[in-house]
């Protein structure tokens, strides 16, 4: 059974995956939050949108992916 996180936690996590790999995709981001595609993918976009986040996004169209800002 599966608990709702909060988007706090999710965001938490989605870091911790990039400390140990280069980018995450909507795809790992599903695997790792449990979120439906459409809903991981809006999340993902929205930290992305955040300069003060600490994701950004690289790549266009099917082929984008998430990384950790530099700097």
């Amino acid at each position: 059974r599966k608990t709702e996180s909060t988007e706090e936690e999710r965001f938490q996590k989605a870091m911790q995956y990039l400390e140990n790999q280069p980018f995450i995709t909507v795809s790992d981001y599903v695997g790792l939050t449990g979120l439906g595609q459409t809903k991981a993918k809006m999340e993902l976009r929205q930290f992305a949108d955040n300069p003060d986040c600490g994701i950004t996004r690289k790549g266009y169209g099917s082929h984008v992916v998430y990384i950790k800002k530099q700097g």
